[in-house]
């Protein structure tokens, strides 16, 4: 850095008849450039805070602006891919009429064959299908405790 300084301040720009303030502001363009181009080819999301100050027609560079604070680091958002929180999922209001949870996790359910017919069925056979059950599938637990929101 003190060789990039020397070196330009050794040519003929500090020299000339510019004013300190005018070799001043070049000499810091042409090093944010020269800093900027650095930057951008080893990380094409790097960019580079500008920070001098210009004190009684002097140009002071303060440590801030060689450090690692002042670079930002842009990264690309995908606004459609942002999750804010796990949504909510509203109870099947079928599956809350025909179904309820019982307090160990089971689901029990009524069974089918008693509404219509029952002229044609036994008294034992009607008398049975009026118990409840409890659901024995595998795959239909899982959508059931789906559709009520029920987590174990």
């Amino acid at each position: 850095m003190q060789r990039f300084f020397g070196a330009l301040f050794s040519q003929s720009l500090v020299r000339s008849s510019f004013t300190k303030r005018s070799a001043a502001t070049s000499l810091l363009k042409s090093y944010s450039d020269t800093l900027m181009m650095n930057e951008i080819a080893s990380n094409p999301y790097v960019a580079l805070k500008q920070t001098s100050s210009f004190l009684n027609g002097t140009l002071s560079f303060g440590p801030s602006i060689f450090n690692q604070s002042n670079i930002r680091f842009r990264r690309i958002v995908r606004h459609n891919k942002l999750v804010t929180g796990v949504k909510k999922l509203k109870t099947k209001s079928s599956a809350k009429k025909r179904f309820t949870i019982t307090g160990s996790g089971k689901i029990k359910r009524h069974q089918a064959g008693k509404r219509h017919h029952a002229w044609a069925k036994n008294r034992k056979r009607i008398n049975k299908l009026g118990k409840t059950v409890f659901v024995t599938c595998r795959g239909d637990k899982k959508k059931l405790r789906r559709f009520l929101n029920f987590k174990l």
